[in-house]
């Protein structure tokens, strides 16, 4: 396995903001929801541990995943090294407790970098295009991996969720919330 660069930055806001288009207020509500990864390297851990090697390794993928997405460089790193470690069956005791230690840095940044920025909130007075443009809108931001989906999500979530039904909209939204746009995307199709 080769190992990693010293230099890495726990959280690279400029590189993060680039993978957005510099979408700002995006960007920062991911960062936001990025806490819900604070434990993923013991989770894992705990998954392989139960035998679960398969949760385990799409919980590695999925933090690469939104780590890369943010710029957290270190964890999208050490979490793409334990995906492929997994990937082989091998041992990653070592990399899970590295891991935890990253995920703790980046938190500390993120925490760090949120004090400094305040979130606006959308138009709330915005007329409703309607379902069907909704769904069609939050289709292909999520086919091109477009992180707007979740501003879309956030402003429509409601009308969203009317229309396609709770246990579907709940179900797609927590895959968004994942990262997972290709699952949340088919859940949505399916849900028609």
């Amino acid at each position: 396995m080769t190992p990693l660069p010293r230099d890495l930055p726990a959280l690279d806001v400029e590189q993060g903001l680039g993978r957005l288009m510099d979408n700002r207020r995006i960007y920062f509500k991911a960062l936001q929801r990025f806490g819900t990864y604070r434990a993923a390297a013991q989770q894992a851990a705990t998954l392989l541990a139960g035998g679960d090697a398969v949760a385990a390794h799409r919980l590695m993928h999925t933090l690469k995943g939104a780590a890369g997405l943010l710029g957290a460089l270190e964890v999208h790193a050490l979490a793409g090294q334990v995906e492929a470690v997994l990937r082989e069956q091998g041992e990653a005791g070592p990399l899970f407790d590295e891991l935890q230690r990253a995920l703790q840095r980046v938190d500390a940044r993120i925490e760090n970098v949120l004090a400094d920025y305040r979130i606006e909130s959308p138009a709330a007075d915005e007329p409703s295009p309607g379902p069907a443009v909704l769904l069609g809108r939050l289709e292909a931001l999520l086919e091109n991996g477009d992180g707007a989906a979740a501003d879309l999500v956030e402003r429509w979530g409601s009308e969203l969720e009317n229309a396609v039904g709770a246990a579907p909209w709940q179900a797609a939204a927590a895959a968004m919330d994942d990262y997972d746009f290709e699952r949340a995307l088919a859940l949505l199709r399916a849900a028609r």
